[in-house]
């Protein structure tokens, strides 16, 4: 004979929550459900049994995109990599994550992709056409910046752009973020530009010309490097700089802040990256062989580059020992991202045993129930105004 008791309880706050899990290896029938409105005021409340217990599951995705490929593909453990397939081909140059959301832009075009998961990706529009080969995230907005124009685009969720004007039309190759400041550097005439809200800029230039291909914020720092030149230049404020000397003499530089480390690389540089604290002083560390090392990111405490025309990307926890890793397939993967989405399980609506069941106020229903309950099954239950009480009785069999 099945012994009834209380499973659940709960004053619920008007959001979807748990009453009761079924434990692993058990089944569960549920007798009767009270429903108590504590206040006045009608209320509404819907009750549903699931097929398992709604837990969202944060889930570290790394994603890298190629050039003029519909090819992309993702890990959420930077080890198995899983290639498919995005709405379109483009020349698909730099990607970031922010907001919960991955954002993408492209070389020579007018559109952008997105995607909440890393897995399923919509197209979003910009502005106007142009070679968008820069992303940035800060402050809940995400910011682009035009090669060989003077166009800006922000968004802040990677679909809806809003055009912004750079001081001048200059080949801005990359943006970064920080201290309240957007700052985006070019490859021509040492120009410099800064905004805070992506839309309106200011033009600076660093003390010598330099053809600068990436920039990054960490430590109070800006921190930019040039490339065919040892040349580097730090700002506190991406305005005034000051140059300092990069190690070697590199093609295209790409660069990342993490773990209290700015760490860069370059495609023609293929097996060794430069470290800093400070963008003065750089120390050389070694990388795998993986060839023209196209891309590099920090996120989830982990570094990922990945290299051009290969299958290998490589990855660090501390920028001094790298792990070489091998991508599904071989790409001219152009941009790496990492983020970590919410994977939640949907709620089937045919699992709903009552949907907005009216209940007066300082009323108490008792619904009989009967209804079985399977192992890691789970009633959820909601209340509109968040002023009704639930009580679940009924035994575990």
């Amino acid at each position: 004979m099945t012994e009834y008791k209380i499973l659940g309880q709960s004053a619920n706050d008007g959001n979807e929550e748990n009453l009761y899990s079924v434990p692993s290896g058990s089944a569960t029938v549920v007798r009767a459900i009270n429903v108590t409105n504590t206040s006045s005021t009608a209320d509404t409340f819907d009750i549903a049994i699931n097929d398992s217990a709604f837990v969202p599951v944060a889930t570290p995705t790394y994603v890298v995109l190629a050039r003029n490929s519909t090819q992309y593909s993702f890990s959420t453990d930077n080890i198995v990599w899983t290639t498919k397939t995005l709405p379109l081909s483009n020349y698909w140059y730099a990607s970031t994550y922010g907001n919960d959301t991955f954002v993408a832009v492209a070389y020579g075009s007018q559109v952008s992709t997105t995607s909440t998961d890393g897995i399923t990706w919509i197209q979003g529009q910009m502005p106007v056409s142009a070679i968008w080969r820069s992303i940035t995230h800060g402050n809940g907005i995400f910011v682009s910046a035009a090669y060989n124009s003077q166009y800006s685009a922000t968004t802040t969720d990677g679909i809806t752009w809003t055009q912004g004007t750079m001081p001048i039309s200059r080949p801005w190759e990359a943006v970064t973020y920080g201290n309240g400041t957007f700052v985006a550097v070019s490859v021509t005439y040492g120009t410099v530009a800064s905004s805070t809200d992506g839309v309106t800029w200011t033009g600076s230039s660093t003390p010598q010309s330099r053809n600068w291909t990436t920039v990054a914020y960490g430590n109070g720092t800006f921190v930019t490097v040039a490339k065919n030149s040892q040349a580097a230049a730090t700002s506190t404020d991406g305005i005034t700089w000051t140059m300092a000397t990069y190690p070697v003499n590199a093609g295209t530089v790409r660069m990342t802040f993490g773990n209290g480390t700015f760490v860069a690389m370059s495609y023609n540089a293929y097996t060794t990256a430069q470290t800093s604290t400070d963008g003065v002083t750089w120390i050389q560390r070694t990388l795998p062989p993986g060839g023209s090392w196209n891309a590099v990111t920090y996120g989830n405490g982990m570094f990922v580059a990945v290299g051009y025309n290969t299958q290998y990307y490589a990855s660090s926890t501390d920028a001094i020992t790298w792990t070489q890793g091998t991508i599904s397939m071989s790409n001219k993967w152009t941009t790496v991202s990492i983020g970590n989405p919410d994977i939640s399980p949907a709620i089937p609506s045919e699992d709903y045993l009552f949907k907005s069941h009216d209940i007066l106020g300082n009323e108490t229903i008792t619904i009989k129930g009967g209804y079985t309950m399977e192992e890691n099954n789970t009633l959820r239950i909601k209340s509109t105004n968040g002023a009704s009480t639930f009580h679940a009785f009924g035994g575990e069999i």
